[in-house]
């Protein structure tokens, strides 16, 4: 039911404004999607389908504060970013919702070693969409992840990583209370 198909047509611009300061560098930017489906069908709040084929808008806004400074023999870099996405269906309101993001990344290099760790909260605000069409509440739903990469430079164009990431979610949908996490290493190749 909630499987979504692939896109059929879709265009994408955005905005990105950057101003840089010594150490700190702040950014704005604005972003703007219009995706439209040949199969997938638009829906009403309870989830029941209308019969017309859907298309998405949506717009965000972002902001980013970077600060870089040297430790010891290494560069540092801590990075927060807030971002707000508002998507609108042609539909019933299924597909109406806002969505917040707060991340913080700090970044420590000193070859040939990298070091990342990264938080992300994220929060689904649905304007009309019901838990199911027994429950008319408005579903909510969140998520937090908690990531952690290293990697070592082999050479000059080759790296070995390691990354972890921890996500969970949950909301006031069953389908909604998941956990996950991932290990995964690999080669990085630069050339």
């Amino acid at each position: 039911d909630d499987f979504e198909t692939q896109d059929n047509d879709q265009w994408f611009a955005r905005l990105d404004y950057r101003f840089t300061k010594g150490a700190h560098q702040l950014r704005a930017g604005y972003s703007c999607e219009d995706r439209n489906y040949d199969e997938r069908r638009a829906r009403f709040p309870s989830g029941m389908p209308t019969g017309n084929a859907v298309t998405i808008q949506s717009h965000g806004l972002s902001l980013a504060h970077r600060y870089t400074w040297q430790w010891a023999e290494a560069r540092c870099r801590l990075t927060t970013s807030l971002g707000y996405q508002i998507e609108r269906g042609d539909g019933g309101g299924y597909d109406d919702l806002q969505r917040l993001d707060a991340r913080a990344r700090f970044q420590w290099r000193r070859r040939p070693f990298d070091l990342t760790a990264e938080l992300r909260y994220g929060r689904y605000f649905y304007d009309e969409r019901q838990v199911s069409q027994t429950n008319q509440s408005l579903r909510q739903r969140d998520y937090w992840a908690a990531r952690l990469e290293a990697s070592y430079a082999l050479n000059q164009h080759v790296k070995l990583v390691v990354n972890y990431e921890l996500r969970d979610h949950s909301g006031n949908r069953r389908a909604d209370d998941y956990q996950y996490q991932i290990l995964s290493t690999g080669f990085q190749f630069k050339f």
